[in-house]
């Protein structure tokens, strides 16, 4: 536990110094640098921990193979259908409605999309590769899992998000993503779910007003707050479940090295 949660830690520093160099780009191309920097040094760190330990990157998930795409491609599917159900679920329990929004396509739009998949990537990386593995092959997947998720919940704290907001999203959704990593044995499946999910919030108008093509509205007397608490305890609870079935299936034929 010690050696993932160090690995963590490090991470989180050396994301520190991506953020510092971010800073001297132009702001629409700042979040582009920083997870580029921050997937590359991801990418060194988890280097540099397996060399030390005299085994491959393939040991933790990380060497791409050509399964890695439809890896990819299956957790893209994943995360659409569990974003899919949960909007749904807004529009029929909180009488919400999905309207469009007449979005201007320009530089900006286009610019805000781009940082996700290498910001998701980072993430990955950092939470389901070497620190997810290693506490599984030691404590097993619900250790794994729990620790990976709170750790996951308090590096979005550290980043500026309130404690509710984290352990309500980020938090719930780290039980998807490590059950997709070690499900799959790698990043790929976990890194889809990640990448769509965020590419569907923005869209949805989650992460701000730039790159919105859709918008929920409505809702008027309804707890809606409450509502989506619930959806939240069903995608934990589904994200439970996707472990216990994990669990079950790297017990038989995992690919991850014990």
């Amino acid at each position: 536990m010690v050696r993932s949660i160090t690995f963590i830690v490090l991470f989180t520093l050396l994301l520190v110094g991506s953020g510092k160099l971010r800073g001297l780009v132009a702001p629409d191309y700042s979040m582009l640098v920083y997870g580029t920097l921050g997937s590359l040094a991801a990418y060194g760190l988890a280097c540099w921990f397996m060399r030390r330990e005299g085994k491959s990157l393939a040991v933790i998930g990380m060497a791409p193979d050509r399964w890695t795409g439809i890896r990819f491609g299956l957790g893209v599917l994943i995360g659409t259908v569990l974003f899919g159900m949960m909007v749904g679920a807004l529009v029929l329990l909180a009488g919400l409605e999905l309207r469009r929004v007449d979005a201007t396509l320009d530089a900006s739009f286009w610019l805000a999309y781009l940082p996700i998949l290498p910001l998701a990537l980072m993430e990955e990386i950092g939470f389901r590769s070497y620190a997810q593995v290693k506490l599984y092959e030691k404590h097993g997947i619900w250790v794994s899992q729990v620790v990976c998720a709170v750790l996951f919940g308090l590096y979005h704290v550290a980043g500026g998000w309130s404690f509710a907001s984290a352990f309500w999203g980020p938090f719930v959704w780290a039980f998807i993503f490590g059950a997709g990593a070690l499900w799959s044995g790698g990043i790929g499946v976990s890194l889809g779910i990640h990448f769509i999910v965020n590419v569907l919030q923005l869209m949805m108008g989650m992460k701000g007003g730039v790159g919105r093509v859709w918008e929920l509205v409505g809702g008027e007397g309804v707890d809606t707050y409450g509502i989506g608490m619930g959806i939240h305890v069903v995608l934990l609870l589904v994200g439970i479940s996707a472990s216990v079935r994990t669990r079950a299936k790297t017990r038989r034929d995992s690919f991850i090295t014990h």
